[in-house]
């Protein structure tokens, strides 16, 4: 992830926004990167590296974590979506919201 962000920004700074899972994300790159920091937005950011080893919800989410990267791997990143969604969510949300908003599959954004 640190090589595909060096090759986006190119010499320029950044400025990091982050929620949930994605303000561990960006926490860790703001300590990656600092140099290029310019500021740094953090909301609710998980902090799964502070549960105790034997943890049962942390071993929950490293299950969850590795069945979506399987499914990536096995050339579905909508089923990782939908398990993702759900586990945080409930069984079944991303279905509702899939179908209240017409998205059949999540797309990858162009970078």
């Amino acid at each position: 992830m640190e090589r595909i962000i060096d090759e986006q920004l190119g010499g320029h700074h950044c400025r990091h926004v982050g929620h949930s899972y994605s303000g561990a994300i960006a926490l860790r790159l703001a300590h990656l990167r600092t140099q290029r920091l310019l500021w740094l937005r953090l909301y609710e950011p998980v902090s799964l590296h502070r549960l105790p080893e034997g943890n049962e919800g942390l071993a929950e989410i490293i299950e969850i974590a590795t069945a979506a990267r399987g499914r990536v791997e096995q050339g579905s990143p909508a089923g990782a979506a939908r398990d993702f969604v759900d586990f945080w969510n409930g069984l079944g949300v991303f279905d509702r919201i899939a179908r209240r908003h017409s998205v059949s599959s999540p797309q990858r954004s162009p970078r």
